[in-house]
């Protein structure tokens, strides 16, 4: 692994960083599947995945559908519910929530839990 890379140590985040570099960005919302879709639809979107003890994992813009449609979608936990992680297939889950960067860029966040 990258030493510059910093890891996920908590969750929930209260900021996103690139590598060492701390993005400029302000938490919106949480959302669920239909608010993801929605974001899908009206454009570009950015998604991150931050899981504890690993660096971000920013999924490449050519890849951010197949990937929301074959894994994150299945685990999307809604924000509104209680859930069990054996509900979950592989027993995971994410949550999402939106941000946007100080250029105006939409991006989700997906913490994982498990």
């Amino acid at each position: 692994m990258d030493q510059k890379l910093k890891i996920v140590s908590k969750l929930p985040l209260d900021e996103i960083w690139s590598g060492s570099r701390l993005i400029s960005t302000i938490k919106l919302r949480d959302v669920g599947s239909k608010e993801i879709v929605d974001l899908l639809r009206a454009g570009d979107v950015r998604f991150i995945v931050a899981d504890l003890g690993l660096p971000f994992e920013f999924i490449p813009n050519n890849e951010t559908y197949d990937f929301w449609k074959t894994e994150l979608r299945p685990h999307l936990a809604d924000p509104e519910e209680q859930l069990s992680l054996d509900s979950f297939p592989g027993d995971y889950c994410y949550f999402a929530s939106e941000w946007k960067s100080y250029d105006d860029k939409v991006i989700v966040l997906f913490s994982k839990s498990h």
